[in-house]
């Protein structure tokens, strides 16, 4: 990765035009960074590609104030150019996603329970609705039912979350049986 420039996909900006950032993540909860960009564009094909860049959902960044690549969103903040002059003026921000951390236990008041898949969503309070698919044994199935009561629980990702989080159950809960082989969850 070069010091002296900013690649966006496969678009290269100069370092002056950035201006590094970091931010708590609220998903991973780690220190993320990002980068504030104001981009001076004087050619036809210089604005296609920044255009281009803001219609990727996704994009790769290679950072040189960080000093690594990440994933990343880019959001126009502000356009500005002048009729019959070739400049284009792009304010954007550059954010490194915030990807929930992976783990495969998932402990409940101390019982620990077989994460299939977990997903978060942001909430409308500002907050994080968190879903998992868990794989019960029948025994554990019995178990969690106990646990499922109004108010909070603590909840702590096995290998992610050094101390539990206080949670509360929300929403439809969903049961079926599945079995592989000889075992049945």
């Amino acid at each position: 990765m070069t010091n002296s420039s900013i690649k966006v996909d496969d678009v290269t900006f100069d370092i002056a035009a950035g201006h590094p950032v970091s931010f708590q993540g609220k998903h991973s909860r780690k220190t993320l960074q990002g980068i504030d960009l104001d981009i001076l564009v004087r050619s036809q094909d210089g604005i296609e590609q920044v255009e281009w860049l803001l219609d990727q959902e996704t994009v790769q960044v290679n950072d040189p104030f960080a000093g690594r690549s990440y994933h990343a969103s880019l959001r126009m903040i502000s356009h500005s150019y002048q009729e019959g002059r070739p400049e284009h003026r792009y304010v954007c921000e550059v954010r490194e996603r915030d990807i929930p951390s992976e783990f495969n236990i998932l402990e409940i008041e101390g019982h620990q329970y077989p994460v299939a898949r977990y997903i978060e969503t942001d909430s409308l309070d500002d907050g994080i609705d968190g879903y998992a698919l868990l794989l019960l044994s029948q025994e554990q199935f019995v178990e969690i039912q106990s646990l499922i009561k109004p108010g909070s629980v603590f909840m702590r990702r096995v290998g992610v979350d050094e101390e539990p989080l206080q949670v509360r159950y929300a929403g439809g809960m969903y049961w079926s049986q599945h079995g592989e082989g000889d075992s049945r969850y």
